[in-house]
């Protein structure tokens, strides 16, 4: 916590979200010539503008000529006027101080978030916050350094896809260096805040950005890389269907993309076999929606699987579900199916002409379970799918040859 008094002033090593309060136990302390009551601005016999109630001490090193700090105060039924801060240089030769900030934000409460800027500094140099409760008042309040503070700052927790991760601490006046406290990694260069780190362990990396400092000697921050197992793709919808004679348009959409360099659409004749059609540009890296859509000119009209494959630029792949485009689609009442007393299913299907089909059965995800070929006659026709090759949930009946195809979705 910051200090009540002057001589014992908190070395703030690491200011960025500092957490503080100007609660009760804080008195009065005017050292040498800090004089509160005075006026903006400020006159010769005065320092301080307000008055002078319950301060505490920080102290911080100036890494520019000029120091932001953001405040946000709350507080409450006991924190009504906010609180006074001010900015002092202390020059130990003549104990005097001197305000570095502007007198406005002495003479009154400030509450909410306000940013107070520090100027003529020294780089290098100790520089000294007051913060005190407006009229004695009890405020809680953070402190976010802008710019122009030393800090000692190793940057925000990241959750990263993969084994590298680019770290963000913030730089101090001096070299700072990168070590490994929890799992593993590889700094590019252990001496840049802003450096890639690479071979990450699956799970949570804790590194240390330490680094020596006049203010604080051998100070130091840790941060938190957990290294995630990430699809590359989370694919939202993929579908085939025919949308002309010999052409089926297969669409398919991402929620999210992650170094994704291209797609390649995949199609097949009997669900095993699959040589690519099509080829579509990523997204690269994207946490929008982005929707696919290519035309398929296939050479005869039957039943067609199609899958997406998807590759990365690091070449590394992954390939999608498998999706079927059925021609004939509207047809399937020429089928009726019912449950028999066998536990199983009947077809029943009426033909104008003898002729052969293949009766089919896909699961959902378009694997063929079940295949029969059967022959037709002139007139109604039933034919038995044994319960032994009925999946639970849904499927599709497929009936057909060379010239006609008729299917039906069934759940069970």
């Amino acid at each position: 916590p910051a200090a009540d008094i002057f001589g014992q002033a908190t070395e703030v090593c690491n200011i960025y979200n500092y957490c503080g309060s100007t609660a009760s136990y804080y008195g009065e302390d005017t050292p040498f010539n800090l004089i509160g009551g005075g006026f903006c601005p400020i006159p010769n016999d005065g320092i301080f503008a307000g008055t002078i109630e319950n301060n505490s001490w920080l102290k911080f090193q100036a890494l520019s000529t000029s120091a932001t700090f953001d405040f946000t105060v709350t507080g409450g039924a006991t924190c009504i006027g906010g609180i006074q801060v001010a900015v002092f240089d202390y020059d130990e030769n003549t104990q005097t101080f001197s305000l570095k900030s502007p007198c406005a934000f002495t003479d009154g409460g400030s509450l909410g978030s306000f940013s107070l800027t520090a100027s003529s500094l020294t780089v290098g140099e100790m520089y000294y916050v007051m913060i005190d409760g407006n009229a004695g008042d009890q405020c809680d309040y953070t402190i976010g350094a802008g710019t122009g503070v030393a800090i000692m700052y190793a940057g925000p927790d990241q959750a990263v896809c993969g084994s590298s991760a680019t770290l963000n601490a913030t730089a101090t006046i001096n070299q700072g260096t990168w070590t490994v406290l929890s799992g593993t990694g590889t700094f590019v260069d252990e001496h840049d805040p802003n450096t890639v780190v690479n071979g990450l362990t699956l799970g949570s990396n804790v590194f240390v950005w330490s680094s020596l400092s006049d203010l604080c000697g051998s100070a130091s921050d840790t941060v938190t890389i957990t290294s995630n197992s990430c699809l590359p793709v989370t694919m939202l919808d993929l579908s085939a269907s025919y949308i002309g004679d010999k052409t089926v348009g297969v669409h398919w959409a991402t929620a999210t993309e992650i170094n994704n360099d291209y797609f390649t659409v995949e199609r097949s004749e009997n669900g095993f076999d699959f040589y690519p059609v099509a080829e579509l540009d990523g997204q690269g890296t994207s946490n929008m929606v982005h929707h696919y859509t290519i035309n398929d000119n296939v050479p005869k009209r039957i039943t067609y699987y199609y899958r997406i494959r998807q590759t990365d630029f690091d070449g590394t792949n992954s390939v999608s579900q498998v999706v079927t485009a059925l021609p004939g689609e509207g047809e399937s009442d020429a089928i009726m199916i019912e449950s028999n007393e066998n536990n199983g299913i009947t077809v029943y299907f009426t033909a104008s002409e003898e002729m052969n089909f293949d009766l089919i059965l896909y699961d959902l995800a378009g694997r063929l379970i079940y295949l029969e070929n059967v022959e037709a006659s002139d007139g109604p026709n039933a034919w038995e799918i044994p319960s032994h090759a009925l999946p639970s949930g849904m499927s599709m009946i497929v009936l057909q040859n060379n010239t006609y195809i008729y299917h039906k979705k069934i759940i069970r």
